[in-house]
C-alpha cells in the first residue's frame, strides 16, 4: 500500500510538471542520511509522512539542514495536537487531505509559485 502510494504520487508529479524526482524512503528515523538530506540541499524538498508533523522525518531533516544554506523543505502529515478521529483510513486521508491526488496539487501549487 505504502509504494502504491509513492508511485501514484510520482506518476502524478511526473505529469504535472514533467519532471523526475528523488524519492528518498526514510522507513526508519535512525539512522537519519545526513549526507542524503545535504545532497539535496540546494532543491526543494517535499516530506509526506503517516503521522504528527513533529518529531519525524521532517524535524530531523530540518535540524540537518540548519547549518547550511538550502531550499525550502514542505512537510505534509497530520495534522498536529489535533485528535483525528477513529474510523476507515481512506476516509481519514480524504477528509484531512493526505492522499496522493490531495498532495500533488498542493505540491504543484507550490511548483507553480516558484516559477
Amino acid at each position: 500500500l505504502r509504494n502504491r502510494f509513492f508511485l501514484s504520487l510520482g506518476r502524478l508529479i511526473c505529469l504535472r510538471f514533467m519532471k523526475s524526482f528523488a524519492e528518498a524512503d526514510a522507513r526508519f528515523i535512525k539512522p537519519f542520511d545526513r549526507e542524503l538530506a545535504l545532497k539535496f540541499s540546494g532543491r526543494k524538498q517535499f516530506v509526506i509522512e503517516d503521522h504528527s508533523a513533529s518529531g519525524g522525518v521532517y524535524s530531523a531533516l530540518a535540524e540537518a539542514l540548519a547549518p547550511v544554506k538550502h531550499e525550502a523543505v514542505y512537510s505534509f502529515a497530520w495534522q498536529n495536537d489535533k485528535v483525528i478521529p477513529h474510523g476507515e483510513v481512506a476516509v481519514l486521508k480524504e477528509n484531512f487531505g493526505m492522499t496522493a491526488e490531495a498532495i500533488a496539487e498542493k505540491i504543484a501549487g507550490i511548483m507553480k509559485e516558484s516559477c
